[in-house]
């Protein structure tokens, strides 16, 4: 079944409107506002979200200043601009000879923070989905990994950034109303606003500018037609602050969406947990002094000085609307503070012991900057308003970054018109842990909105509840069809049940209603290659592919496929964008240096492999292919060094796999190429008793007979062996290496 508004695009009708409709560009309250906008883009929030470029760079782009190494992943980044001006990042890795390797290069197509504190980059696929590029500009330390990058497994260009991100970090896009809902591919268009606008703080302002262009409207209308936040109630005054800046923990779901309305739905003015509910978390960890980058409304409402909704707000300190000098900024906080402390209490710094000045600024000790745990390579103000540390150096120290905690009960701040239980639940789910879905399944009331009963669905999956996700998912793919993510996973359950071509016929259901999906194609192309249609699987995987151009498992699973149908030049070039894109992966170095090795490239086989193995040392498959490469070269007969470092990596192999003798048969060779021919005779038998490769063992039987000067019993067994395995189906890498090891002593 295809969607009404597949229905409406598939035969040209008028297109659904935009989330926009009642919206404004910006530029239209500049003509009136002119001081106003003009302060506004001063401030962060107006300058939050930009294209990057020679205009707006703020970063060192030049040669040298434009580069980074991340030590603990071994990933090395070089960020510049172009000569059109866009702004492009390689990745790239050096090999043990020195030479680059895995060098890939993104263009970052928007940059998103102000850059007060940092600034982050985006790329746009094809498909209109953004992903978060791993090194950010910071206004402290220059380059240095995103926020949750700092680690030796973070996860290169993967990072999908969706909808429920850039609701705060940018004013609304235009998309159609509809496709922000949960269960919708979420894809961008490729022109976007750039920074926070007016109208998420005053509401849209279409109708409030079409009667200011009116001849008959009224000064009393059109000041009406608009939202001022500082007419409404002090719940919702707060809220329009809190809509971006009230976030418990960036580490786990402390914000969840559990209504049917859009991500960009939500206007001020109307209660915040009729769109958001959020949900704080008591975690082993957990202390007074936690503290991460948007604890802003959060901090100030664990002060003793908030006392409840109006009792201090945001903009107690801050000015919507402009930024102040510094002095004028003091001065405001100070007042704000001396509304109730109205004689100074702070007359000697707490440390020094000196006197203050009677116009010290309070917040330098009161809400001092503090290094969050989440964004550890920036200083943010500390919104907790408390008694002066004792030693404020130590709020500043460099830190490594928090993991999400395994362990974790959820506290729901405020869950609105909703069972608290229930919203516990979803955000224990939606944090990864999926160890109570079938009570969050049976705590379902009758009128649970589609989308909680959606990520309920997903749970039961991930938790192991097939049938229970199975019932749910035919319920709510049959109520509403445009629930793309959950046609997808009711395919792959499908399939996983016996139902192939059902599966098969829903993904391309859901592909004609949202054709950017390219998890549906990613999917169909593995179902199609199950069910034997390869031409058409190695399509819907070209697809899957190019629409997310930076998914390293679409140009694997790709990698395979052509792999299989015996087209390896252009396997060797989807395994590795593959490996570019995500370096680390064992299964993709192993068949990138397959497919290298049977186009003819065996350097480029040995070196993928050795690589690989720095990073997954225990890999059995890795270990195998190092040892046979590196001691037995395609082109030229190993030396000492290299059969002695083939020798160790033949020794960790069948450590790592005590079941694969032909471990033993290549420590045999090695030995003998080392010059211990007894220890490899030795070894060799040990090879045979535990049935390795019979023709291995007896290649490796025929040079050690020579070696002991039994020419003649030699030639003998080489023959005989070499005239077995002289067919396409009997050679293998090792036979074929322990061939060409011999054809020193044998001839070729």
């Amino acid at each position: 079944m295809i969607t009404t508004m597949a229905l409406v695009l598939l035969l040209g009708g008028p297109e659904p409107p935009s989330v926009l409709a009642e919206y404004v560009d910006d530029d239209r309250c500049a003509r009136c506002h002119a001081d106003i906008n003009h302060g506004f883009t001063t401030l962060g929030m107006g300058r939050s979200f930009t294209v990057p470029g020679p205009d707006t760079a703020i970063a060192d782009f030049s040669p040298e200043g434009g580069r980074f190494l991340h030590t603990p992943s071994g990933q090395h980044y070089r960020m510049w601009l172009d000569g059109d001006g866009r702004m492009w990042m390689r990745q790239y890795e050096v090999a043990a000879d020195g030479r680059e390797i895995n060098g890939i290069d993104i263009e970052a197509h928007f940059a998103v923070g102000s850059g007060n504190h940092a600034r982050t980059y985006l790329h746009r696929s094809p498909n209109g989905e953004l992903w978060e590029l791993p090194v950010s500009w910071y206004a402290e330390d220059g380059w240095g990994m995103s926020p949750g990058f700092d680690r030796a497994e973070h996860d290169r260009f993967g990072r999908r950034v969706g909808r429920e991100c850039m609701f705060c970090h940018n004013a609304y896009p235009d998309v159609p109303q509809g496709e922000d809902r949960l269960g919708r591919p979420e894809v961008f268009p490729p022109v976007l606003p750039e920074g926070i606008g007016c109208q998420r703080c005053h509401g849209p302002g279409r109708r409030h500018v079409d009667l200011a262009y009116s001849a008959d409207a009224t000064d009393e209308q059109i000041a009406e037609s608009i939202l001022n936040p500082a007419h409404l109630p002090p719940a919702q005054q707060d809220e329009v602050c809190l809509q971006c800046h009230m976030q418990p923990t960036s580490r786990l779901a402390s914000l969840v969406r559990p209504f049917d309305r859009g991500d960009f739905s939500y206007r001020p003015g109307e209660p915040l947990n009729a769109y958001i509910t959020h949900v704080d978390f008591d975690t082993p960890d957990t202390t007074d002094a936690e503290f991460e980058v948007n604890h802003h409304g959060y901090q100030l409402q664990h002060s003793a000085c908030w006392d409840g909704p109006g009792s201090m707000t945001c903009l107690s300190c801050h000015d919507p609307h402009h930024k102040p000098d510094r002095a004028t900024a003091i001065e405001r906080y100070r007042a704000a503070c001396l509304s109730c402390h109205t004689e100074p209490e702070c007359t000697v710094e707490a440390i020094t012991g000196h006197a203050l000045d009677p116009a010290a600024d309070c917040t330098t000790c009161h809400m001092p900057k503090r290094r969050p745990s989440d964004a550890v390579h920036t200083l943010v103000t500390d919104h907790r308003i408390q008694r002066a540390p004792t030693d404020p150096t130590a709020l500043l120290a460099a830190r490594a970054e928090a993991s999400p905690p395994t362990a974790m009960t959820p506290r729901p701040l405020d869950a609105g018109t909703l069972d608290p239980a229930l919203v516990a639940h979803l955000g224990r789910v939606l944090s990864g842990d999926n160890s109570t879905a079938m009570e969050l399944h049976g705590a379902l009331p009758d009128d649970a909105s589609t989308a909680i009963r959606m990520i309920t669905a997903e749970s039961l999956l991930e938790g192991g509840h097939r049938a229970a996700a199975v019932s749910l998912l035919r319920e709510l793919t049959a109520e509403s069809p445009w629930l793309v993510h959950g046609q997808v996973n009711l395919a792959l359950v499908e399939a996983q049940t016996g139902s192939p071509r059902q599966a098969i016929n829903r993904l391309r259901r859901a592909i004609e209603d949202a054709p950017a999906s390219a998890d549906a194609w990613g999917n169909l192309s593995a179902l199609l290659w199950a069910s034997g249609q390869r031409d058409e699987a190695i399509d819907a995987g070209r697809t899957a592919a190019q629409l997310q151009m930076v998914n390293a498992k679409h140009w694997h699973r790709l990698g395979t496929q052509l792999a299989s149908t015996g087209d390896l030049p252009a396997a060797v070039e989807a395994f590795q964008r593959a490996e570019s894109l995500h370096p680390g992966d064992a299964t993709n170095a192993y068949n990138l240096g397959l497919a290298q090795r049977k186009i003819g490239h065996h350097a480029d086989a040995t070196r993928t492999w050795a690589h690989a193995l720095g990073r997954s040392p225990a890999d059995v498959r890795l270990l195998k292919m190092a040892a046979i490469a590196s001691g037995l070269p395609a082109q030229q007969v190993a030396g000492p060094d290299a059969a002695a470092a083939a020798l160790e990596l033949a020794r960790r192999w069948h450590a790592a796999a005590p079941d694969q003798a032909d471990a033993l048969a290549v420590q045999a060779a090695m030995l003998l190429s080392t010059g211990s021919p007894r220890e490899a005779s030795a070894m060799l038998q040990q090879a045979a008793n535990a049935k390795a490769d019979l023709a291995a063992v007896r290649l490796v039987q025929a040079m050690l007979l020579d070696e002991a000067g039994r020419r003649q019993d030699a030639v003998t067994v080489w023959t005989e062996v070499t005239s077995a395995i002289n067919r396409p189906d009997r050679r293998t890498m090792l036979r074929d290496g322990l061939v060409r090891l011999g054809q020193s002593r044998f001839g070729g």
